[in-house]
């Protein structure tokens, strides 16, 4: 029978004896905290990006809308001047079938249709630029949650993860 003698005795308690394990497991933990708020704030960022790339497209479709909108106003006054004109000439005695209220006409409706073809065409260009926009940040969104998902994956297996665990599992 053999006596336990105090030099022998280990005097280490169970939390002294595995501190390093607690230490690698706590490390552990927070690495998988730390990573899960990364991933999080990656979706957070992804989702903001998909919502800024839906009002570009909402403002693709007012512009559009507003190039018809100035077009027609613009159609609007031309038939009010072409009235205006008429009339005037009318009342000065000049017959509005003549040569030269035909060309005045003329000459007013070629303005128009530039001035029109003009603002739908600038109103097209603001939209294909708002509809650029959200395409690139629909593609920034879809990056974003790759790089989260990669942030993830370093911290979990990075070097000081694998040193936790390899600490951990030598105080199995």
């Amino acid at each position: 029978m053999s006596s336990a003698t105090p030099s022998t005795v280990n005097t280490q308690s169970f939390f002294e004896r595995n501190a390093e394990s607690f230490q690698a497991g706590a490390s552990l933990l927070s690495t998988g905290a730390s990573a899960y708020a990364s991933y999080q704030s990656s979706i957070i960022k992804s989702n903001m990006m998909k919502m800024q790339a839906r009002q570009q497209e909402l403002q693709a479709r007012q512009e559009r809308l507003k190039g018809v909108q100035q077009g027609n106003i613009l159609r609007e006054q031309l038939l009010n001047n072409l009235s205006s004109v008429n009339a005037a000439m009318a009342a000065g005695g000049v017959d509005v079938g003549s040569r030269s209220a035909t060309a005045l006409a003329a000459r007013n409706i070629t303005t128009a249709g530039r001035d029109i073809e003009l603002a739908e065409s600038n109103a097209e260009m603001r939209a294909v630029g708002a509809q650029a926009k959200s395409d690139v940040l629909r593609i920034g969104a879809g990056a974003e949650r790759s790089a989260g998902r990669t942030r993830v994956v370093q911290q979990l297996f990075g070097e000081t993860s694998s040193k936790s665990i390899s600490s951990l599992l030598r105080g199995i």
